[in-house]
């Protein structure tokens, strides 16, 4: 089983990993998943009286005085995710998972490019691996904890419209790069390059990583407890907030950390059984959120209000 695992740790595409990982070990050892404040970001509404529906988070990323820059790992994850891609939707069929039903009306998925009101700002989607780590959490709650299951699209927030110009570029010279071994291998080689400047071999610099910072901002609909999601509107708004410093180097060790101080901590809230969990599913009834906004992960409600 050791060098099994071995085996399936070392594929380089995170969703393809995260997929074979639990299909092969999903009985036999307890582990999360990363993508902690989508996760988690759904847990606020859900506490507000309402049956959720369609929760949207917005990330921004921010580094105002001396730029953004994001390390090329994250880089060679998007290549290799691209590049496996046939390999994860026949890791998906052979699960043979029942569809998780669609609670009220089919959720409507906004254009490539977007302008988001609410934020004054482009958006495009979010092409990681959180939709699918979102929605195995839904699979979970509904099925073992009887919750409502949520239909879920993230976004990424761009700013004007020279930014849509920029990534418009950087995405054609990748999408038509990362189909061939050769091009894959260019895109690996000259990160920099091909994205426009926000991928380099140095990640960010100290400077960089002290200015950074992140929000994520969920905007959801769903119905008030009472009103029958069948042939109505969603009658209720939510919008929610997940922010804190630099995700990669400061928020991701202190959401790593806290999760670990959770397992240890909070071992009766837990599952019962040992498997494969996204955060959302192994902390769904601990105290994780509590722990995050206590180190500057602040989970918040915005605001809720009827339609």
């Amino acid at each position: 089983m050791g060098a099994s695992a071995r085996r399936d740790c070392s594929v380089r595409d995170y969703s393809v990993r995260e997929q074979r990982i639990f299909s092969n070990y999903q009985r036999l050892a307890p582990m999360t998943a990363t993508s902690t404040p989508p996760c988690l970001g759904l847990a606020p509404p859900l506490t507000c009286s309402t049956i959720l529906l369609w929760p949207m988070p917005f990330m921004f990323c921010s580094c105002p005085v001396v730029g953004l820059c994001i390390h090329d790992g994250t880089w060679k994850s998007a290549v290799y995710g691209f590049g496996n891609q046939n390999q994860l939707k026949k890791l998906r069929n052979q699960s043979n998972l029942k569809p998780v039903p669609i609670v009220g009306a089919k959720l409507k998925r906004r254009w490539p490019v977007s302008y988001c009101r609410e934020l004054s700002s482009y958006s495009i989607p979010f092409l990681g691996a959180d939709v699918s780590v979102v929605k195995r959490t839904q699979r979970y709650l509904h099925e073992n904890l009887d919750q409502s299951p949520v239909q879920y699209a993230a976004y990424v927030t761009v700013g004007g419209i020279t930014s849509v110009i920029k990534l418009m570029f950087a995405g054609l010279f990748f999408l038509l790069f990362v189909k061939f071994g050769i091009g894959r291998q260019l895109l690996i080689r000259f990160p920099w390059l091909f994205s426009f400047g926000y991928f380099s071999k140095q990640g960010p610099t100290q400077k960089q990583i002290d200015a950074a910072s992140f929000t994520m901002t969920f905007f959801g609909q769903g119905y008030s407890h009472g009103c029958s999601t069948e042939n109505n509107k969603p009658n209720i708004r939510v919008c929610t907030q997940v922010k804190g410093p630099e995700a990669g180097y400061i928020a991701t060790p202190i959401a790593m950390v806290q999760a670990a101080m959770t397992l240890l901590n909070d071992v009766s809230n837990l599952p019962s059984v040992g498997g494969v969990f996204t955060p959302g599913a192994a902390f769904a009834k601990t105290k994780l959120i509590d722990r995050l906004n206590r180190r500057g992960l602040e989970f918040s409600v915005i605001s809720s209000s009827e339609v």
